[in-house]
């Protein structure tokens, strides 16, 4: 063992030959020599130890057993040895997962020899249980068992003590790596791991007695190392899928969801599992009252747990009551305490975490009584946060410099992320009640004028997530909000990232009831001019990018007509914008111009409820001559990077919609503009996207034609039209991306539609589109890549095709075209 750590040229011949030799029956003393032989050769040597796993954990196993198995008269020597053992085994483990189910079961059984050491626990001894044949006993302890002198070990100093309560704490975390990899294998069989080969209940008097005995060891072990371990154990179990995709009520919920239990001859899954949670949740409960700081640590980790994993739906409400109850005397104490012992313990950011995992899980139904915990436990979080600002304040000294933030530690700046969390998701969680919205309010005007750049960066995320909330029942819009989102929008000192969230929350504020007289009362102005000047000279790209967002959004949030003057002055923002230097503020700012001409009124923005509307013959002409410039300028950016030609097109396709190509419009800032030569420029254009663009240009581009197809002034020639159709025919038949093939087939389905009102094509065009109708039928192989579609998807865009090709099919035989082959029903 020495001679491999030292000098290296472990082989995997010496792994698997060590291996074999701790399978024949040894004395302890050499299987302790052989296991760290072993773990040393499979850590200079991971691919014998890969290669013989198996052998490897076999090797652990004997080990383990020969220790259990043995006879001696100094049982500490003994206790001693099973220290050794176990810390190999823990190493071996933690390196080499142990994949065998069967083997994994077998191993937990020789760990749980050891959990009684030095404890004094009244338990039946069973050093190695057959874990295999546990399946047609249903529990370990009902199998036969022998002695072991492990469980006589006693203690008569402080040292001896330290000894079998470390024994007790790795047996478990063996048991806790063990359950990482087979959580899900071990769901329905809890009892075989909660009550390793009990007999007589600990003989302790109280109703805790009755527990199994891995959450009696939660609660009565006297080491809080142990107690720690075995709660971890505890919540792997809860980790299983099983558990958390539970389909019906683990309990009756009430009315119409069950009767009262019947006794049976034996336990139901559903009862033990129920029981289980519950006990759990006593446990974890009991932990938060306790003064050792790590057994409140240890019960805030095991709420953590069951606050992701447990379906609190499932069982009868007023279990998450009792844990948002259990929460507020913790986030009290925070609030108490001195800066020193907040960011000092482990346990202030954890609590904050759990808080906000508690927030997010609590229904109405959890109430108790008349009280609402949601309401209590937010009213709580926000006092503690108003005391804990400070001190982070305190912490951050004078300057708000990199430097200095480095220097406040981990503990603060930890604490400061998960109260941040907690906030957030108190913000999109609590309800519109008066005293919470002036508690977010005021903790608004704290974090975004924050010396920590940790608060700030999250804080305007907190306050645009709280604004975004509020309903018109809240009350009447607070200016001095959005003074305060534009100041920090505004200030060149904040970092992008909160910048940019200021001047979202500032259009988000515009949406509160009364936020559209005030911007009728002059705000409008000073609001647009900020805006449009950030864009404009800002150096922070992320800011001009923000910047062009929240311009787009104003027209939705205060529905500004189309051609009134302010939204005149966005757009012509937006289109310089477009002639930006920076490569992603143009493709961000071709993307809001998009978002900006979805939301106003135009042909419906869905393709597939334009293509519909249009063959219902319900589309009426645009009334949308302004947004010829816009067009026009628009097309001049697709000759630009690929990034930005694909917002470029997506923002044609929407503005398509609203136009209308039998205007002429004069004195705009493009000129005079025809409706002719646009229309011919546009399709063109749209040709040309299907030369280079990649696969998602070409779905914009496809998106595009069907607004071109259903736009009823768009009188598309016959040249130009089967230059645009040829491609898409193309990739509607012989296209290897499927979401591709989809879209093509929606647009060619829509082409029909325009050959109604103009002129129809060639007789060999059509010819090709009957052609490529039926190869639209067939199944071709997808294209393997980042961009090809989950399984699910395959078969939505599949049938979304051959759905598009039946409306095809049915057009071309209105039109007096022969189709050929009838379309299968299927």
């Amino acid at each position: 063992a020495r001679v491999i750590w030292d000098h290296g040229g472990a082989t995997p011949e010496i792994v698997r030959d060590v291996a074999e030799w701790m399978a024949a029956p040894r004395k302890p003393s050499a299987m302790r020599f052989a296991l760290t032989c072993l773990t040393n050769a499979c850590a200079r040597c991971k691919e014998g130890a890969e290669q013989h796993k198996k052998e490897v954990h076999a090797a652990i196993q004997n080990a383990l057993l020969s220790l259990a198995a043995d006879r001696v008269q100094h049982t500490m020597a003994l206790a001693r040895a099973a220290v050794a053992f176990l810390r190999q085994s823990h190493s071996m483990l933690t390196h080499l997962p142990c994949e065998s189910e069967a083997q994994a079961f077998v191993l937990m059984g020789c760990l749980q020899a050891f959990l009684a050491v030095g404890a004094g626990y009244a338990v039946r001894r069973n050093p190695a249980p057959d874990l295999l044949a546990s399946d047609s006993a249903g529990s370990w302890d009902a199998m036969e068992t022998s002695a072991s002198d492990l469980d006589s070990v006693r203690t008569d100093g402080k040292d001896d003590a330290a000894i079998t309560n470390r024994v007790r704490s790795l047996a478990l975390e063996c048991i806790a790596l063990l359950l990482d990899t087979h959580s899900n294998s071990v769901f329905g069989k809890w009892s075989m791991v909660l009550n390793p080969a009990t007999g007589d209940a600990p003989r302790t008097g109280s109703a805790r007695s009755k527990w199994p005995m891995l959450l009696f060891m939660c609660t009565d072990d006297p080491c809080p190392k142990v107690r720690a371990a075995a709660v971890a154990v505890v919540a792997k179990l809860f980790q299983a899928d099983s558990l958390r995709r539970w389909p019906v009520p683990l309990e009756p919920l009430g009315e119409g969801h069950g009767g009262t239990v019947r006794a049976t001859a034996f336990t139901p899954l559903t009862q033990m599992l129920t029981g289980t949670i519950r006990t759990f949740h006593e446990v974890l409960l009991r932990s938060l009252t306790s003064t050792f700081q790590s057994d409140v640590l240890c019960g805030l980790e095991g709420l953590r747990t069951c606050l992701a994993c447990v379906p609190y739906s499932k069982l009868k409400p007023g279990l998450l009551g009792e844990v948002s109850q259990a929460l507020v005397p913790l986030l009290g104490r925070i609030r108490e305490d001195k800066a020193s012992e907040v960011f000092g313990r482990p346990s202030t950011a954890a609590v904050l975490d759990v808080t906000a995992a508690a927030l997010s899980r609590l229904e109405p139904r959890d109430s108790i009584g008349d009280m609402n915990p949601r309401d209590k436990l937010c009213s709580e979080l926000c006092r503690t946060a108003v005391g804990v600002l400070q001190m982070l304040a305190g912490e951050a000294g004078e300057e708000d410099s990199p430097q200095r933030t480095e220097k406040k530690g981990p503990d603060a700046t930890s604490t400061a992320r998960s109260l941040m969390d907690a906030l957030t998701v108190m913000a999109g969680v609590s309800s519109a009640q008066p005293d919470t919205i002036g508690a977010l309010r005021e903790l608004s005007e704290i974090v975004v004028a924050h010396k920590m750049k940790t608060v700030r960066n999250a804080g305007m995320t907190m306050t645009k997530t709280w604004l975004s909330r509020l309903q018109p029942s809240a009350g009447a819009y607070d200016p001095a909000l959005l003074t305060m989102a534009m100041e920090v929008g505004q200030n060149v000192g904040q970092p992008a990232a909160v910048r940019v969230a200021g001047l979202a929350t500032a259009v988000a504020a515009l949406r509160l009831p009364g936020g559209q007289q005030y911007w009728d009362g002059g705000a409008g102005e000073a609001l647009l001019s900020a805006l449009c000047a950030i864009l404009a000279e800002d150096h922070g790209f992320q800011v001009r990018i923000g910047a062009g967002s929240a311009l787009a959004s104003i027209a939705q949030s205060v529905a500004l007509e189309p051609g009134t003057p302010h939204c005149t002055r966005i757009i012509a923002a937006l289109l310089k914008g477009c002639q930006d230097p920076g490569l992603d503020v143009r493709n961000g700012v071709l993307m809001s111009l998009g978002d900006l001409a979805s939301w106003c009124p135009g042909t419906p923005a869905d393709a597939g409820d334009a293509a519909a509307a249009a063959a219902a013959g319900t589309i009426a002409a645009p009334d949308g001559g302004e947004w010829l410039w816009v067009l026009d300028s628009v097309l001049s950016t697709l000759s630009d990077k690929d990034k930005v030609r694909q917002a470029a097109y997506r923002a044609v396709g929407q503005l398509i919609r609203l136009v209308n190509f039998s205007a002429t419009l004069v004195g705009t800032p493009a000129g005079t503009l025809g409706s002719s030569d646009l229309l011919n420029r546009t399709v063109a254009a749209l040709a040309a996207g299907f030369e280079e663009g990649t696969a998602k240009t070409q779905w914009n581009v496809c998106y595009a034609a069907v607004q071109l197809y259903v736009n009823p002034t768009a009188m598309i020639p016959v040249g130009g039209g089967e230059k645009l159709l040829l491609p898409m025919v193309e990739r509607l038949g012989r296209s290897p991306n499927i979401k591709l093939r989809a879209h093509a087939a929606l647009a060619v389905a829509c082409a029909p539609i325009s050959w109604r009102r103009g002129e129809m094509p060639s007789a060999g065009m059509l010819a090709k589109v009957i052609e490529a109708a039926h190869q639209g039928l067939e199944d071709h192989p997808t294209v393997e890549g980042p961009q090809r579609p989950s399984p699910a998807h395959e078969v939505r865009y599949l049938q979304m095709r051959r759905r598009y090709v039946k409306t095809l099919l049915e057009q071309l035989e209105d039109l007096g075209v022969a189709a050929g082959e009838q379309v299968p029903a299927s």
